[in-house]
């Protein structure tokens, strides 16, 4: 069994914010290690994902969006990105959880659309338990982070 650390989790109240602790974060790891290439920035959403990359690519990171159809390449040195769903059974040093709000984990637009109680403890069960595969991913360091309203799930 592995052993890291404290799980970090950091909210506020602007995205703008976020998105500068997002990335001044993953800088100073990059000054570290010199590759990203074992960590992980997994988004509840395909749309998250994206806005995520688009983010990172124009701050200078090199990145890999790893999709539901294809496999993991450990060679490439790029920073991987990917849905919290797609990181089920892959294995990273640092997990990057950012954007969990209480409209993205439960994901709300599920939620609301839920016919009864029975339906919507059932699907918060599900988002639980990915929120729990997506943190456990990481070997050694879990970041989560949220701007405005987090997730009922994180302990602050």
């Amino acid at each position: 069994m592995l052993h890291g650390d404290k799980p970090l989790v950091r909210g506020f109240q602007d995205p703008a914010d976020e998105q500068s602790f997002l990335v001044e974060t993953l800088r100073q790891l990059r000054n570290e290690q010199q590759s990203l290439a074992s960590t992980c920035v997994a988004a509840r959403t395909n749309r998250a994902v994206e806005k995520l990359n688009t983010l990172l690519q124009g701050e200078g990171f090199d990145t890999r969006v790893i999709n539901a159809d294809e496999s993991d390449d450990p060679s490439d040195p790029s920073l991987r990105l990917a849905t919290m769903h797609r990181v089920k059974g892959l294995e990273f040093d640092q997990v990057f959880l950012p954007g969990l709000t209480a409209d993205q984990l439960p994901l709300r637009s599920v939620l609301d659309g839920c016919p009864d109680e029975l339906s919507r403890e059932l699907f918060e069960q599900r988002e639980r338990s990915l929120l729990h595969v997506s943190a456990t991913r990481a070997k050694k360091r879990v970041v989560v982070c949220f701007s405005g309203k987090p997730s009922p799930f994180i302990d602050k």
